[in-house]
């Protein structure tokens, strides 16, 4: 048994996507969640930059003792996970090969198609595992900055979501992928809109939510290592960098948190 929490990071309220799932899965924890939301998004940031905000924020994790750490987003996963294992020794998962793994398992015509940050996009992270895993998977790309904004102001509307849904979604033109990778974790938090849309598609296509093979795979090596939680009273605590009531107004219309103790905080790393 370990009572420590377990840290989780994203640039804003994308990994919300993410921890709701862990809530459900896995019980009886203490977690931390860091939102940089002052300086989201990260998809037009310099790969520099987002591997220092990432280790900035595993930096503050250790500072609190955690157990280990989320990286919930796609962007900070691409740029900032293979420094942050160099530079901490508690177990930190990240969200890109999940995906990845649980898309092949999905994907029967073996064409893939990936809405992330324009940032994971120019990374070439998603093509690098796919290539590790399979030679014949074919691969289209789009960055969405416009949705991850959206998303992130907080207003969920169709009349607001669907038409820049659309718009991205338009881009793959004739490629008729059967599996859509929601590459930022953002995006599953309109999952349900993005199924109203691909109903009317001429095809069946999967939804790939990175969220849900990563917790399992969190679960897996919490019970293989002894180090599940075993709290009377489970506890959340956010933390952003602004905007906090911004990020108040997101939280309760994502994720049911009566059940624990909460408390929220404005913190900026440095």
């Amino acid at each position: 048994m370990d009572n420590r929490s377990i840290g989780f990071f994203d640039s804003g309220v994308g990994g919300l996507s993410v921890l709701k799932v862990s809530l459900g899965e896995i019980p009886r924890e203490s977690y931390i969640y860091y939102g940089d939301t002052l300086r989201m998004p990260y998809g037009v940031r310099s790969r520099e930059d987002i591997e220092r905000y990432t280790c900035q924020a595993m930096e503050f994790f250790r500072s609190k003792n955690v157990k280990m750490a989320v990286i919930a987003c796609n962007t900070a996963t691409c740029y900032g996970i293979k420094k942050a294992r160099e530079l901490f020794d508690f177990p930190i998962f990240g969200v890109v090969e999940p995906a990845v793994k649980e898309s092949l398992h999905k994907s029967k015509s073996k064409k893939v198609a990936l809405l992330a940050t324009e940032g994971t996009v120019n990374s070439g992270v998603y093509d690098k595992f796919f290539e590790s895993y399979s030679s014949n998977i074919h691969i289209k790309e789009i960055g969405c900055p416009d949705l991850v904004l959206a998303i992130e102001n907080g207003d969920l509307r169709d009349e607001v979501i669907v038409p820049v849904i659309n718009k991205y979604l338009d881009k793959f033109e004739d490629f008729e992928y059967d599996a859509l990778i929601l590459g930022c974790t953002h995006f599953p938090i309109v999952e349900n809109t993005f199924k109203r849309i691909l109903a009317k598609f001429d095809r069946k296509v999967q939804l790939v939510d990175p969220a849900e093979i990563t917790i399992n795979e969190l679960k897996e090596y919490l019970e293989n290592h002894d180090m599940l939680g075993d709290h009377d009273e489970e506890s959340i605590d956010f933390y952003v960098s602004s905007h906090k009531e911004k990020f108040k107004s997101t939280l309760e219309k994502l994720i049911s948190v009566n059940d624990y103790k909460i408390s929220l905080s404005e913190k900026v790393l440095d």
